[in-house]
């Protein structure tokens, strides 16, 4: 797809052209899915990323899914692999991103992040729908892909120079300083720039910024020839990231799926704290 994002506009000229997907985070699912049941999109379903579309035995929450959990939760939701999908979340965008990132890694192409996700579909003044649709069971086949996502090893070589790869922390200041405690050891991987999530996005409506405003605040990491490599906590925003480098046009970048509830977990891993 020529890029990663529609409109909510573009979504209504021709809605028999997608399948809408909404991200739910899974924290509290039941009061999530009683949300969605209350209103959603037009024929939208719904999938619980931590229930679903996480390895329910990985060591951390949000560890990426294998790839039989996958095809079989991908097939429940009526898909196919050449299912065109369109995603959003409830939120700032950053679930939507996750499952957008999930789908490309497992080698789904035809796969969009409705820009603004709910909010800009209210805004636009469209109505919501109380109905939740039957899917008929697709046949989704995963086919991974390499370099979606980096594993410690990776990051490690890469934090000691070994690598030669950018490490981009997009969580807010006080969590990259140390300042603030958000998981098992304050501070951030050596050799991080940090470049915050939420300044990428339009304060008033949500959506990322106009492109050459993105690109001005992605500027740093656009002007380094060095492949990308985003983190955060659990390789949730750091898709986020990752969807906004991709709508302009850079995409050699990873996700390190076990972020900082990996890395903090480990006594004998190097963290930097700001003073």
């Amino acid at each position: 797809m020529s890029s990663p994002l529609i409109s909510v506009e573009q979504l209504v000229a021709s809605p028999q052209d997608w399948r809408v997907l909404e991200a739910l985070p899974g924290k509290d699912a039941t009061q999530e899915l009683a949300a969605f049941s209350a209103g959603h999109l037009p024929g939208a379903l719904a999938v619980d990323l931590l229930h679903e579309l996480s390895d329910p035995a990985g060591p951390f929450p949000y560890t990426r899914p294998g790839a039989t959990q996958w095809a079989r939760t991908l097939t429940r939701l009526g898909l196919s692999s050449d299912t065109a999908v369109a995603v959003h979340d409830r939120g700032n965008g950053i679930w939507a991103a996750r499952l957008w990132w999930l789908l490309r890694a497992f080698g789904h192409e035809h796969v969009a992040v409705i820009d603004g996700g709910l909010q800009a579909w209210l805004a636009a003044g469209l109505p919501l729908q109380t109905h939740i649709a039957d899917a008929t069971p697709g046949h989704a086949v995963a086919r991974p892909q390499a370099g979606y996502f980096c594993d410690l090893a990776t990051v490690r070589a890469t934090s000691e120079g070994q690598y030669p790869a950018q490490l981009l922390n997009v969580l807010r200041p006080p969590v990259f300083s140390g300042q603030e405690l958000r998981y098992q050891r304050a501070g951030h991987i050596p050799g991080s720039r940090n470049l915050p999530y939420l300044d990428l996005l339009d304060p008033v409506t949500g959506r990322f910024k106009p492109a050459a405003a993105l690109r001005a605040t992605l500027a740093p990491v656009l002007n380094d020839p060095r492949p990308i490599i985003t983190y955060c906590g659990a390789g949730i925003t750091a898709a986020g990231t990752a969807l906004a480098l991709a709508s302009l046009g850079r995409h050699d970048v990873s996700v390190y799926d076990g972020s900082l509830n990996e890395w903090t977990a480990d006594p004998s891993l190097p963290l930097h704290c700001l003073s």
